[in-house]
């Protein structure tokens, strides 16, 4: 029995071994940033284009007064079904080859171009060559306007906006911060754009995030956060006790039983 009770006190001291792991701190946002640096930046704002898979409004208006040139005719009504879309959808669908499928006006190139580039696009159909409506004006908006974000604190989440201009920071406070395991300062931006996919790194601890390319983040972007060197350890040490506890386990079971059998 006393050589029992070593080999327990030893199993627990590799436990408590094993548990033990040194503290070390974690960055903040703007941790590295004096505050003079901030209020000097400009920043630049980048105009979203419209990529395959988004879906968008198109809102109609004009001066006619006459029935057969009602800009009534141009606009969807709700719930009536987006051309190139799904039933019962209030939107036009960018199919893979960036192309609409406008109910009067056919077929139009959306894909690559901005939300004002399109409605010009629109309103000269309405114009020429044909007069179809009197002095028109076009509205272009997003509806999915959304970003993704995966890895610590954010597993599997969708963040949608109503609007059309999203920072990293703003979607970071929707998805309630960054947790103590996650990293500030290597936030990774997976970005899909004109066919190319492209990767960018944002260290919310430095103050010149701000011009970074990534600060503003356009629709389906993804944002991966990656757990902290403290936190891999922690998550490995994990691993090690749940090892460790289980052997601890079967090897008590196993004194036990001898134990029984040598009485």
């Amino acid at each position: 029995m006393q050589f029992t009770s070593k080999l327990l006190f030893a199993l627990m001291g590799m436990v408590l071994l094993h548990a033990c792991t040194i503290q070390r701190q974690i960055p903040f946002y703007l941790q590295n940033a004096p505050d003079s640096t901030i209020i000097s930046q400009s920043v630049p704002v980048a105009e979203l284009k419209i990529q395959p898979n988004d879906l968008i409004t198109i809102e109609i208006s004009s001066k006619s007064t006459q029935p057969g040139k009602s800009d009534q005719l141009y606009n969807q009504q709700m719930g009536g079904g987006a051309a190139g879309g799904t039933a019962n959808t209030f939107g036009y669908l960018v199919d893979k080859d960036g192309y609409i499928e406008h109910h009067q006006l056919g077929r139009i190139q959306a894909g690559g171009l901005t939300r004002n580039e399109l409605s010009e696009v629109v309103r000269r159909k309405l114009v020429s060559p044909v007069e179809l409506l009197t002095d028109p004006t076009v509205k272009v908006r997003f509806m999915n306007f959304r970003v993704n974000v995966l890895g610590v604190g954010g597993v599997g989440q969708s963040l949608s906006v109503n609007t059309e201009r999203l920072t990293i920071l703003e979607a970071v406070a929707q998805m309630g911060g960054i947790p103590d395991g996650g990293r500030r300062d290597n936030i990774r931006v997976i970005r899909e754009q004109d066919g190319k996919r492209t990767v960018g790194y944002v260290d919310l601890t430095q103050a010149d995030f701000y011009n970074s390319e990534y600060y503003y983040l356009r629709q389906n972007d993804v944002l991966l956060i990656e757990p902290t060197a403290m936190r891999y350890r922690e998550m490995e040490q994990n691993r090690i006790n749940q090892r460790v506890g289980f052997a601890f386990t079967l090897l008590t079971a196993a004194i036990a039983i001898a134990s029984l059998v040598i009485k």
